[in-house]
């Protein structure tokens, strides 16, 4: 068994490693406000659950899958995601995650992905999420 100061430092090496960040939210709540011009009522504005470090771990093997309707066709990406332990326990599926910088890889910069399922582990030294994309949708 590890002991408390093991576990505190094998958590800060994990957050160490966490060169990114990003913005996670989850739909606003209220009816939105309305919209003069064309009488429709916009969404509320999302909620802010978390900001700050993340990381996408490296993965075995990569999964995807493709999807359909007529002419388009779209890419469906499944990724990990690892947040620090401390002021991330909100998060959960159905939320957006929103990548802010990217130290290695800009061109994850803007990418947008949802949360789909939490991992569970009793020794914890982050948290991880599965989390998914959609790409295309063209013809």
């Amino acid at each position: 068994m590890f002991t408390e100061a093991e576990v505190a430092e094998f958590r800060a090496d994990a957050e160490d490693r966490m060169t990114d960040t990003c913005r996670i939210t989850k739909p606003g709540t209220g009816k939105g406000t309305l919209d003069p011009d064309t009488l429709k009522r916009q969404p509320p504005p999302r909620a802010v659950v978390y900001e700050g470090p993340c990381r996408i771990p490296r993965r075995d093997s990569p999964t995807a899958s493709s999807a359909s309707a007529g002419e388009a066709t779209w890419q469906v990406g499944e990724y990990p995601l690892a947040l620090p332990i401390g002021d991330t326990a909100d998060v959960a599926p159905d939320m957006t995650v929103e990548y802010l910088t990217a130290q290695h890889d800009p061109a994850l910069v803007g990418r947008v992905f949802g949360i789909t399922a939490v991992s569970q582990q009793s020794l914890a030294i982050e948290r991880r999420f599965r989390m998914k994309t959609v790409v295309g949708g063209g013809s």
